[in-house]
């Protein structure tokens, strides 16, 4: 998992936009997109203010997948990272093994405990949308984005952090690679 003091980061939910990842985790790099069999996405995750949050689950059918980012970050920002996304506190480190560029790989993610899990939930708007924008910005199917989309949403009542991310939300419709110092042909190298 680590290579040259950095580790393989697969992202997906609000985490799958560059913008958003650097601004939580300075080193993170996106290296490419990743098809991950056997998992799904669900919005039924607790989050630290009580709305839902992304989850990986895993499904037993062959056909169920979800699309995901892989990123590079140092191991000196791991900790950043399992800070903002509450590491022992909802989310727990899940080590995976999967294929890039036809090499099995090892990497890290984050799936929900047990105890945060929360079917009756609903995202705020500003989380359904960094999520849908990231899902844009690396070109995943239509029919994947729609399905984001179609979920149902709520109001933040917090209204600094709603404002918050709807400031970031409009860094990320403005954003380019070339403002940010990335270099993209098609996926980021």
């Amino acid at each position: 998992m680590a290579e040259n003091g950095r580790l393989h980061y697969l992202a997906y939910g609000s985490n799958l936009h560059p913008l958003r990842l650097t601004q939580r985790v300075p080193s993170a790099r996106l290296l490419d997109t990743v098809r991950l069999k056997g998992y799904q996405l669900h919005f039924n995750k607790r989050g630290r203010d009580s709305s839902a949050k992304c989850n990986l689950v895993p499904s037993k059918k062959a056909q169920d997948h979800s699309f995901t980012a892989l990123y590079q970050i140092d191991k000196r920002h791991k900790m950043l990272l399992d800070q903002v996304e509450g590491c022992g506190q909802g989310y727990q480190e899940v080590d995976l093994e999967i294929e890039y560029r036809s090499t099995k790989i090892s990497c890290f993610t984050y799936f929900a405990q047990q105890s945060h899990l929360d079917t009756t939930l609903q995202p705020y708007h500003w989380y359904k949308n960094l999520v849908v924008h990231g899902a844009r910005y690396l070109d995943f199917p239509s029919s994947y984005i729609q399905s984001f989309c179609n979920v149902a949403s709520i109001t933040d009542p917090d209204t600094d952090r709603n404002r918050t991310m709807q400031q970031l939300i409009m860094q990320i419709k403005d954003f380019s690679p070339e403002k940010h110092q990335q270099n993209r042909s098609g996926l980021w190298q």
